[in-house]
């Protein structure tokens, strides 16, 4: 008898339709757990996660704002909200986890946040895919190298992606449900959401925009009942959760505006072997980096999907389909170039326009599993389809986001042609390594990394010298750790970390007498 209980209650388990979206997302959720720690710091955590701890103490300056010191970076110009989440969350993690630091903290904060977008993603592209097709183009979005890599040591672009695309799938929500009561609820959560996702990124109205033509349609004038007070709630989130609004809400939020349009970054950029200035980029650079950094089973069945949707445009459904992926992805990237928008580090700012590219896929499977309706057969085809993303986690890992396809023979095949370790997340393991051969007090010198990474990884006696911030009273060193190839090149290489062929960083022994400079 409680054999047969046992047998039924599996058999509803297993045909509960989200039991395979779940369990991929709770093993993900075990997998960070064990690999959180490997990921080193990236350069803009320590400014994101104190201008987190700034937001807190701000709200005592609410009522009298003009008292309000701004923040010492120009992150003034987004919302906090996002980084006083980390900061909080990151400490009641260090109680569960004693052994992580803030940073692991940090991080598995913000792969939560991912997988949580990637939850989104399946509802929202479920919408109009089969749950097969829709289980298989969340699994190709999750398992994208270039995403997992930037869901862990990316606290700006990968919650601005989820945020955008929770605000879709809320506002769609908000316009479909009939109840009173469900239609409040979902106009102030959606609004809610859309509020952060504005202070995010000021581009984040986008969202409310492809929500309002969506309502207009669906409800025609009856929309703007719903669009109001939407839009007010969206206002009032953002206000009340970006102190730089506080003295002048749209004054302030035309110059984030501004500034993020034409953001002053004035790095050279590695693009196709050619060293460019950010104004002076090819029209091809993000599209161009987005080709070579998504699987190939992703550029294939993106490019069959879209074929399936141009040549089915009567149906409601793929209309819907293509119509949202040329107002989310397309027109926007068109949009971005035509006013020669300083983009920079592989165009990570725009990848909160790329989860339509992902609908694109769950066409293409949708057709596939239509014709395929054995689960062996399904199966197969899935694994198939996440094996390349598998082996390249694998075999990248903690550098993941450093991913290219055999469109350019792969990570080795794109070194000197493209950028690589941007956000110089191998310093945490070549100051490591230097950790285990150095002797007490030894002299090192940093080359191309900050001094707020590398002295927390560093051994406390070591005598740490960082070259770019003028901090050179000597030129004698015992080791040098190198993010660029130049300096340092009579020393003798005894580390050196690396992937697929590309070395990220390198760690040298300065033998007494040799210079490094």
């Amino acid at each position: 008898m409680q054999t047969a209980y046992s047998k039924a209650f599996l058999k509803k388990i297993f045909s509960y339709e989200y039991t395979a979206i779940l369990a991929l997302l709770a093993a993900c959720l075990l997998v960070g757990v064990i690999i959180v720690q490997d990921y080193g710091e990236s350069l803009d955590e320590n400014n994101n996660y104190r201008y987190g701890e700034y937001a807190f103490h701000a709200y005592q300056y609410f009522f009298h704002p003009q008292a309000l010191p701004l923040f010492d970076t120009d992150l003034n110009l987004k919302g906090p909200a996002y980084f006083m989440f980390v900061d909080g969350s990151a400490g009641l993690l260090q109680i569960i986890f004693p052994a992580w630091s803030s940073i692991d903290a940090s991080h598995f904060t913000n792969f939560v946040i991912y997988l949580a977008g990637v939850w989104i993603f399946y509802l929202l592209v479920r919408r109009w895919l089969q749950p097969w097709a829709a289980f298989g183009a969340s699994l190709l979005f999750l398992s994208q190298p270039l995403f997992w890599g930037h869901a862990f040591i990316n606290a700006k672009d990968t919650p601005y992606l989820v945020f955008f695309m929770t605000s879709v799938y809320l506002g769609f929500r908000m316009v479909d449900v009939k109840e009173t009561l469900r239609v409040v609820c979902f106009v102030i959560l959606a609004g809610f959401i859309l509020g952060l996702t504005s202070t995010l990124r000021v581009a984040g109205p986008l969202a409310g925009l492809i929500v309002l033509i969506y309502g207009s349609f669906r409800l025609r004038a009856g929309m703007i009942w719903r669009a109001v007070p939407y839009f007010l709630v969206a206002l009032a989130t953002a206000y009340l959760s970006w102190p730089y609004l506080w003295i002048s809400p749209i004054g302030h939020y035309m110059e984030s505006l501004r500034t993020m349009a034409q953001f002053p970054f004035t790095s050279r950029i590695l693009f196709m072997g050619k060293s460019y200035l950010p104004k002076n980029l090819p029209w091809t650079y993000f599209p161009t980096l987005l080709s070579l950094q998504l699987t190939e089973p992703a550029l294939l069945l993106a490019i069959a999907g879209l074929a399936i949707l141009v040549k089915s445009i009567a149906s409601k459904e793929k209309k819907e389909l293509l119509l949202l992926f040329l107002g989310w992805f397309l027109l926007p990237v068109v949009g971005i170039i035509l006013i020669h928008s300083i983009i920079y580090d592989n165009g990570r700012q725009l990848y909160f326009l790329v989860p339509p590219i992902f609908f694109l896929p769950g066409v293409a499977l949708d057709s596939i599993f239509k014709r395929l309706a054995k689960p062996a057969f399904r199966i197969g085809i899935l694994a198939l389809v996440a094996l390349p993303s598998i082996y390249a986690l694998i075999r990248l890992h903690p550098y993941e986001y450093v991913y290219y396809n055999i469109l350019v023979n792969g990570t080795g095949g794109a070194v000197h042609l493209y950028e690589m370790d941007y956000w110089s997340t191998s310093l945490k393991e070549a100051v490591e390594d230097v950790n285990r051969v150095a002797p007490p007090h030894a002299k090192v010198v940093v080359f191309g990394g900050p001094k707020t990474i590398a002295g927390q990884y560093a051994r406390p006696d070591l005598q740490m010298f960082f070259p770019q911030e003028g901090d050179l009273p000597q030129k004698q060193y015992d080791y040098a750790v190198l993010l660029s190839r130049n300096p340092c090149q009579q020393a003798e290489t005894i580390y050196t970390i690396e992937r697929k062929g590309a070395v990220f960083a390198s760690v040298k022994y300065v033998a007494p007498g040799v210079q490094c400079q």
